[in-house]
């Protein structure tokens, strides 16, 4: 019996799913450019000619990997920033998603160092990224929360923008510095270290 265009449309997914959770890992493990697409086959448990059916190549695959990761961090800023309640109740939130989310998307952290200490933003703009504006969104996101915070009284007396830049700052040293070391600390020892250097209140 044929199978119907959802299930069809749904194994297709599947499939996708897979291949780019292996290429994630294999990315982050051994570097992308050491990486073939043979390698990503065999890791998501298909043959090299099965991969090209669903991905053209493997700048695909590191497209969808990097999309994904950057609509995780896009998604997260984007619903603190709109949702109802204090400045502080929101930098609770968003120190507590990004703490989660760092921890899902560690290899995708990883990735992204490597590929940045690789060719900067001109590499990835070749493949279809405008770091600027994924940045610009990001960051929007964060002034909108912190200007609220700092409205209130609930962090340090500085501009929006500098608060946005040490929140950055704090958990992209600590990937790029202490990859996964860092994940293994007390996730509410560094909770209470972020809201100190963003000069919020205990």
């Amino acid at each position: 019996m044929p199978r119907s265009k959802q299930r069809s449309e749904q194994m297709r997914s599947d499939s996708q799913a897979r291949i780019v959770e292996a290429a994630r890992h294999l990315f982050a493990e051994q570097g992308y450019f050491r990486v073939k697409s043979a390698d990503i086959a065999r890791a998501a448990g298909m043959s090299p000619g099965n991969l090209y059916w669903y991905f053209p190549s493997k700048d695909a695959v590191l497209k969808a990997v990097l999309a994904e990761g950057f609509t995780g961090l896009h998604t997260l800023t984007a619903e603190v920033a709109a949702r109802p309640g204090s400045g502080r109740a929101k930098i609770e939130a968003l120190l507590e998603g990004t703490s989660k989310l760092y921890q899902r998307q560690a290899d995708f952290a990883r990735i992204l160092s490597a590929l940045m200490a690789h060719g900067g933003t001109g590499f990835l703009g070749e493949l279809g990224f405008d770091m600027l504006a994924i940045g610009t969104g990001f960051h929007q996101n964060l002034h909108a929360v912190f200007a609220q915070a700092r409205q209130e009284g609930a962090v340090a007396d500085a501009e929006p923008d500098f608060l946005a830049m040490l929140y950055f700052a704090l958990f992209n040293g600590l990937t790029i510095t202490y990859a996964d070391l860092w994940l293994s600390l007390d996730p509410s020892g560094v909770h209470s270290a972020a809201l100190r250097l963003l000069g919020a209140q205990e």
